[in-house]
């Protein structure tokens, strides 16, 4: 399964609206593909959230 930036985001983030089917998704155990492209991304989505929680 490809697997896009929007759908990591939600499964890592509890209060988005997407977060119980997404984190399913990751935790079904089929094999995922991740472009770097999507990590590249995911990092920097991730540390706006981070800063602008913190």
């Amino acid at each position: 399964m490809i697997v896009d930036t929007s759908v990591l985001l939600a499964a890592f983030v509890p209060d988005q609206r997407m977060h119980e089917p997404c984190a399913g998704v990751l935790a079904d155990g089929r094999p995922l593909v991740i472009s770097p492209f999507v990590l590249a991304e995911l990092d920097y989505l991730t540390a706006r959230i981070a800063d602008a929680e913190f």
